[in-house]
């Protein structure tokens, strides 16, 4: 990552909040703003970290989006908050409607009515690129209608109109970031590069369901950075922006399947060939890529870590967390 010097100027002594800062993105976001000098980063959120997982710079505070009281608490005296919390799991949302419109949606809103009574005029939110559905154009840009496919990809564009009304009606600002599919070191095992980092740290193969969808991967870390330059940005009252943000390129989950048994090969740990466990020919054509040049355009922001240097950086670093867990436990 390259920080601008203005950046690293904007965060030193404020106080920020990251809801869900405890997941993928919230945990890279609440550390980079921790090496930018921040005052005070606060991390709510539902679970709090391990001890091992902690970061000395970071106060974390357990609690739910869905209780007033808790983020009355959290947000007070704060700068901006990044607002990251939801639940997530594509196909645990058509179990679930409910639970997932009750926290991605009134979860929202209580997060931006809390910021209006304690006097936080900008809320950073982070939306998804399944809120395109079946795209038009590919690359995608940020003009293209919304149209979702899932109950999690309807509560995300639900949470978005709820930023909106934040920024209308509380003399606020808004920016919406619609991230691609994101990977790291800490993924969970319900994403598909998650999957394969679990399956190769534990010896076994690498099984998706099929190779063909098409998307733009990006790590979280420099979606991280995306965030932090978006809000070093000064926007005025009443401004709602929206920003697509991914590295623009576009490869199958049977090349990142691949890609990533070279990898595990390469570092000595056996053979990983990749399996398509339904092998699946797909009527549409299911490619979700997105154009990030409004972003660029706008903070500078270009993603520097190619797919290959990404996945060895999250595999290394996985296997190293594996070795020091264990060592600890005994």
């Amino acid at each position: 990552m390259s920080i601008p010097p203005q950046v690293e100027d904007w965060a030193s002594g404020h106080r920020f909040c990251v809801t869900g800062g405890c997941g993928v993105l919230g945990s890279r976001l609440a550390e980079l703003l921790v090496s930018l000098g921040s005052a005070e980063v606060v991390v709510f959120d539902v679970t709090t970290p391990t001890s091992q997982d902690r970061n000395a710079g970071i106060r974390y505070v357990q609690g739910s989006i869905l209780d007033s009281e808790d983020l009355r608490a959290v947000v007070d005296g704060c700068h901006m908050v990044f607002h990251l919390a939801a639940l997530t799991d594509v196909e645990r949302s058509h179990d679930e409607l409910e639970r997932f419109f009750e926290v991605n949606v009134q979860g929202s809103v209580r997060v931006g009515h809390a910021c209006r009574n304690a006097g936080v005029h900008r809320i950073i939110y982070a939306s998804t690129s399944h809120v395109y559905g079946l795209p038009e154009e590919s690359p995608i840009r940020e003009e293209h209608p919304l149209r979702p496919r899932s109950p999690y990809a309807a509560s995300k564009v639900a949470g978005e109109a709820a930023m909106w009304g934040f920024a209308l009606g509380a003399e606020g600002s808004s920016d919406i970031l619609r991230l691609a599919n994101l990977y790291d070191a800490r993924s969970k095992p319900n994403t598909v590069v998650g999957r394969m980092l679990s399956a190769v740290t534990l010896g076994e193969p690498i099984r998706v369901k099929s190779f063909n969808p098409l998307r733009g991967f990006l790590m979280a870390e420099e979606a991280a950075e995306a965030f932090v330059r978006v809000a070093a940005q000064r926007a005025d009252r009443g401004e709602y922006r929206i920003f697509n943000v991914s590295s623009g390129e576009r490869y199958s989950i049977g090349e990142v399947a691949q890609a990533l048994a070279q990898i595990a090969r390469d570092l000595g740990l056996g053979d990983f060939a990749p399996d398509e466990t339904d092998g699946m020919d797909y009527s549409d054509r299911d490619e979700i890529v997105l154009d990030s040049q409004r972003l660029f355009e706008c903070v500078g922001w270009l993603p520097t870590t190619t797919l290959q240097e990404g996945l060895r950086r999250c595999l290394i670093e996985r296997l190293a967390t594996n070795r020091e867990r264990s060592e600890l436990n005994g």
